[in-house]
């Protein structure tokens, strides 16, 4: 088990968008929590929902996120995270990669719930670019 103030041994990414005149940017921050089974979804920096199915078994050292947008109402989109346990086995990498539909999946790994605080991982990246870590 890792030591630190991290309260589990598995990390998820969080994706922080930022307007530019001319590129959106993406800026992956890694913070400390316990992996579950299941999704939350985002409307306008606002939870406004939170599924958990199942909770994660301690020996899991991989969790797997997949994030797209999803409809909410008939004024707009929301992003929905998907989360599921796993093994390395899932993940051909570890990092973050963006697919067709404005959709990015994060493998994250438990070397990097030594970190206590909120910390850059990722230069910005233009939006249509891959991004690993």
């Amino acid at each position: 088990m890792l030591s630190g103030q991290c309260l589990s041994h598995i990390c998820q990414n969080i994706q922080r968008w930022t307007n530019r005149p001319s590129n959106r940017y993406q800026f992956l921050y890694a913070f400390c929590f316990q992996c579950y089974l299941g999704s939350k979804l985002w409307y306008n920096r606002v939870e406004t929902g939170h599924i958990v199915e199942a909770n994660c078994d301690y020996d899991v050292v991989y969790c797997y996120k997949k994030v797209g947008l999803t409809k909410v109402n008939s004024s707009g989109k929301g992003r929905l995270s998907s989360y599921s346990c796993g093994s390395l086995a899932m993940c051909a990498q570890i990092g973050c990669t963006r697919g067709p539909g404005d959709v990015v999946e994060c493998c994250c790994g438990s070397e990097l719930c030594n970190i206590a605080n909120p910390t850059v991982l990722l230069l910005p990246v233009v939006v249509f670019g891959f991004a690993a870590f």
